[in-house]
């Protein structure tokens, strides 16, 4: 478990679980208010949750949207078709057990994210961010 004042799952330097949360809520309310950051927004929640396992891959369906949806981004350039089989091989009941969550999330987290300020250091930070979970 990370010292204290990081986040206990990402490690972010922010002063805890509840204060990373809060990051992402002003990253995601930023990426809501403006279009030129909300192009990156389905990697940003996919990079977040990979790295909280605990609140938001808890089923096997909800990991295996995250992971494939971060794998769609990073390895294949947010094909818009391939995010589209991934939305429809998803859907319906999954019974499956999630895999144990991994200790290495990645070296960056949310709180590079939340730092930038303009739309294309914002988009850079959340594509880093994502290579990074990615090779964890």
């Amino acid at each position: 478990m990370p010292p204290s004042g990081k986040c206990p799952e990402c490690g972010a330097p922010v002063g805890g679980g509840e204060k990373c949360r809060k990051l992402f809520d002003e990253v995601l309310a930023r990426e809501f208010s403006n279009l030129l950051y909300f192009g990156v927004h389905r990697t940003t929640v996919d990079c977040y949750a990979l790295q909280h396992p605990e609140g938001y891959c808890a089923s096997f369906k909800s990991f295996a949207a995250h992971l494939t949806g971060l794998c769609c981004a990073v390895e294949f350039g947010k094909d818009p078709k391939m995010m589209r089989a991934i939305h429809i091989g998803l859907n319906g009941r999954w019974d499956e057990t999630r895999p144990p969550s991994v200790e290495l999330r990645g070296a960056m987290t949310i709180e590079s994210v939340h730092r930038k300020g303009d739309p294309a250091s914002h988009r850079r930070a959340v594509e880093a961010w994502s290579q990074s979970v990615w090779d964890a």
